[in-house]
């Protein structure tokens, strides 16, 4: 069960869109360290397995890329977070 505001279900799907933001720094957000680094302490604070946070992290990126494809999904300008996200969820 996904719950957006975390009263009931995995309280990593809340947390998971900050791994894409702020949006105006599209290097950071794509740095497997800096991702590494966040997800330590998202998963600390949330006592929640580093794994299951990264993710969640890559879910809601997929997710987005595919509202914002309406249909049809072509090039996306996540694409590439999305990739390192699943990488870096595979390397946890």
């Amino acid at each position: 069960m996904l719950d957006a505001k975390g009263y009931h279900g995995d309280i990593g799907y809340e947390l998971a869109n900050a791994f894409r933001y702020p949006g105006a720094l599209p290097d950071l957000l794509r740095d497997p360290a800096w991702i590494a680094w966040s997800r330590g302490i998202y998963a600390e604070a949330l006592n929640l397995p580093q794994a299951r946070l990264a993710q969640w992290a890559a879910v809601k990126c997929a997710l987005s890329i595919v509202w914002r494809a309406n249909g049809a999904l072509t090039d996306d300008p996540e694409a590439n977070l999305l990739s390192v996200l699943l990488a870096c969820a595979r390397n946890t």
